[in-house]
C-alpha cells in the first residue's frame, strides 16, 4: 500500500504592508506562486494531503488557494486539506477580519486536528512540529527573519531533511506549468 504524500503550509502573519490581499499586486503574485507550488506538488510529486496551521496570514491564504484550485479542477478532487489547530478555542483568538476565511477553511477541510487541549506558549511550536513531522514538503513564505515562528519551522524542516519551498524567494518561472487535471485520469 502506498503512503500518502503530505505537504504543509507555514508563513508569516499580516504585518506592515504584507496584507495577503489578492486584489493587491503583492497578494496576486503570491497567489500565483502558491498555485504553481500546489499544482507542481500535486501533479509532479503526487502530494494528496496538505496540512494548514490555521494562522491568519500565509497559512489561511495558501489554504484558500488550494481549495479554489480543487473547486476549479486544477488539482485532483482527492487532494485533501487538514486544519491543524494549535489549541482548543483557537478560533476565538483569530482577528475578526480573518474569521470568515478561517471558517471557510475549516468547513472545506477533510479533517481537523487540535494539537493542544488548551492555550499555552508552546502550542504553536507543537503545532509546527506536528506538521513538519508528518510532511515531506514544506511550502513556506519566510522572509528570513531569524526570530520568527516561520523561521523556526523552516529550520526544523531542514534539520529533518524535508523539502522546503520558500515562495518568498521564488520567481514564478521556476515551476513547470502543471498539467490540467482530467477527471478519471492522473493529470
Amino acid at each position: 500500500m502506498a503512503v500518502e504524500r503530505i505537504a504543509c503550509f507555514t508563513g508569516h502573519r499580516p504585518q506592515g504592508d504584507l496584507r495577503f490581499d489578492i486584489e493587491r499586486p503583492q497578494g496576486a503574485a503570491l497567489a500565483r506562486r502558491v498555485r504553481l507550488a500546489v499544482g507542481t506538488l500535486c501533479h509532479v510529486q503526487g502530494v494528496r494531503l496538505f496540512l494548514c496551521g490555521m494562522a491568519p496570514g500565509f497559512d489561511l491564504f495558501a489554504a484558500q488557494r488550494l481549495l479554489e484550485m480543487r473547486r476549479k479542477g486544477a488539482i485532483p478532487p482527492e487532494v485533501g486539506l487538514v486544519a491543524v489547530i494549535p489549541y482548543a478555542g483557537h478560533a476565538l483568538d483569530v482577528p475578526r477580519d480573518w474569521q470568515p476565511i478561517y471558517e471557510q477553511v475549516l468547513w472545506e477541510s477533510r479533517d481537523q486536528c487540535v494539537v493542544c487541549p488548551q492555550k499555552h506558549r508552546e502550542a504553536f511550536r507543537k503545532r509546527n512540529a506536528f506538521m513538519v513531522d508528518r510532511s515531506e514538503f514544506v511550502v513556506a513564505y519566510w522572509n528570513h527573519a531569524v526570530r520568527s515562528g516561520t523561521g523556526m519551522t523552516v529550520r526544523m524542516a531542514r534539520r529533518q531533511a524535508k523539502v522546503v519551498i520558500n515562495l518568498y524567494d521564488m520567481d514564478e518561472g521556476i515551476f513547470p506549468e502543471p498539467p490540467r487535471f482530467a477527471p478519471g485520469g492522473r493529470g
